[in-house]
């Protein structure tokens, strides 16, 4: 009996410690002057804030609690924050103090598999900067346009579906039809092989990409992320469980991997190589002491055709040095270069992001389009006038479309494809104004809100691409579709060319109306980090007789 009391006298010493320490943790933000719902004692907010869209719970947070707030993901510490001088700060003046991107606390990562952790979002520290030095050549000017004549063939390939329909005269779903054409795109750029995707929507590795965003996190796996302490226990059975799914085709991540590995070994038996992005990606290589003197500041991606960057103390063009990169690749001395594994995450990353992504852009742009052909006329008649000068769309045409620019930023402020993506880890205590955020939380841009926000856009439910035309109507900071500083999306200049090339493409062949399905307002779904069209974008596509 003596032993019974002792030990249940042992367990209540342990739960009141166990609770204490916790309600302790949940005060953390409140006590560093930042406001949020009050958490649960063992889970924090995250049941709360999952069971709603990300968007809602965000909005609703931010109205209560200001435009920086927080809530907890068990007991970690997490800020949702609209302001864009604090957005500025974390992003571009104080990057080293937030270098990392979000994490769970989790030794061996959100993932099971462990070499699906070693991309470019996952990466943290020094490793990141040396993958973001080694791939950003791979996404320069140059680069791209030796792409294009892979881009092309999957554009035309779309253009030809469109005048299917054209030629049938009925409506047809265009965002689908995204879809694919991104999908293609991605596939024959970055891997060099041809999946005929837009011909076969049932191709398994579409369907895998497809499947990857349409997941829904798991009562579990929210479990899991409550008790980071527990991933030493949790994590074989995880494995397992990954194993069996990898085993069976459940797991996305690994049907488009198993895509890539065929990609790479068959680089390996023929002798002239394809220039992809996959074979960009197995040649880039950056010596020790570029990556050491790399600023990091020097790693963003803008939207210009400008590749300028600094290496070694000296300006040079990013096209002359991601070629000077690639040509003396064999003479650099201790240089770096990524693990196959590494190629592998990558190009899975690639794959997902490039898939899903612009083809949403491509579908909430096609909207505006259709619903107001006012701006679609515009955009035509600065298509047709560049093609009259030109005579032919590539990448230093396209990115003269100034107003089609404009008509892309304003649809994708309106409709952020990605509305929960754009995180930080903090380092250490951070103060700002009248709060501290503290060291190893997680914060967030909630780019739906940011993007909606009156202060920073005038009548923000209005559709107005003539908002984009001068840059000193808006402040940068406060529009986040690509992220802003060293960590933004180094895909951004792609993405932009093969939505631009495949809009120009397709207007100067096309006009499209709208059709019976066509919806005035669309309905969307919200996703885990993505929204989309819920129900697709319906149109119909007249062909433009020559003159």
């Amino acid at each position: 009996m003596f032993a019974f009391i002792s030990l249940l006298t042992i367990i209540v010493v342990i739960i009141i410690i166990f609770y204490a320490i916790q309600k302790r943790r949940m005060t953390i933000l409140e006590r560093n002057g930042i406001n949020g719902p009050k958490p649960h004692w063992i889970f924090g907010n995250i049941f709360h804030f999952f069971n709603a869209d990300n968007v809602t719970r965000s909005q609703q947070y931010i109205e209560k609690y200001g435009k920086t707030c927080g809530y907890y993901v068990g007991h970690k510490p997490n800020i949702l924050t609209i302001d864009i001088e604090l957005i500025k700060r974390f992003q571009i003046k104080d990057f080293e103090k937030f270098s990392d991107r979000q994490n769970f606390g989790i030794k061996h990562g959100i993932h099971p598999n462990p070499r699906f952790a070693r991309d470019l979002v996952d990466s943290i520290g020094f490793r990141w900067k040396e993958t973001r030095t080694i791939l950003t050549p791979t996404f320069s000017a140059m680069k791209l346009k030796m792409v294009t004549p892979i881009m092309e063939s999957a554009i035309d390939i779309f253009i030809d579906k469109v005048g299917q329909q054209a030629q049938k005269g009925t409506e047809f779903n265009i965002f689908e039809y995204f879809q694919l054409l991104t999908a293609d795109v991605i596939s024959k750029t970055a891997l060099g092989i041809d999946t005929n995707v837009q011909y076969n929507p049932k191709n398994e590795f579409f369907l895998a990409a497809k499947l990857l965003f349409d997941r829904k996190p798991s009562k579990f796996l929210m479990m899991f992320m409550c008790f980071p302490e527990l991933d030493r226990i949790l994590y074989p059975f995880r494995r397992l469980l990954e194993v069996i799914n990898e085993r069976f085709g459940w797991s996305p991540p690994f049907t488009i991997a198993k895509l890539v590995e065929a990609a790479i070994q068959l680089r390996k038996i023929r002798p002239i190589k394809i220039i992809d992005l996959l074979q960009l990606m197995l040649d880039a290589k950056a010596s020790e002491d570029e990556i050491k003197n790399e600023n990091a500041s020097k790693l963003s991606i803008e939207m210009s055709n400008d590749d300028k960057i600094l290496t070694n103390g000296n300006e040079t063009s990013g096209v002359e040095n991601g070629h000077h990169r690639m040509m003396n690749g064999k003479k650099l001395r201790n240089s770096k270069s990524l693990t196959e594994d590494e190629v592998i995450s990558n190009a899975v990353l690639f794959y997902e992001a490039g898939y899903e992504t612009t083809s949403t852009a491509l579908g909430f742009i096609a909207h505006f389009l259709v619903t107001r052909q006012d701006i679609q006329d515009k955009v035509r008649e600065e298509v047709n006038e560049l093609y009259a000068n030109e005579k032919k769309f590539d990448y230093n045409t396209v990115n003269k479309l100034a107003y089609m620019q404009c008509v892309i930023n304003e649809s994708m402020r309106y409709y952020p494809p990605v509305t929960a993506f754009i995180t930080r880890n903090t380092r250490e205590d951070y103060h700002y104004k009248d709060m501290i955020i503290p060291k190893d939380s997680t914060i967030r841009i909630p780019t739906y809100q940011l993007h909606h926000c009156e202060e920073y856009w005038p009548n923000p439910e209005v559709f107005d691409p003539e908002r984009f035309r001068d840059k000193k109507n808006y402040d940068p900071n406060a529009f986040q579709v690509f992220g802003n500083g060293p960590r933004n999306c180094i895909g951004m200049r792609f993405a932009l060319y093969e939505i631009k090339l495949a809009l120009a493409k397709l207007l100067h062949r096309y006009i499209l109306v709208p059709g019976p399905s066509t919806e005035n307002e669309l309905t969307l779904e919200r996703k885990i980090i993505t929204e989309t069209p819920k129900y697709g974008v319906f149109v119909k596509a007249l062909p433009i007789l020559e003159k």
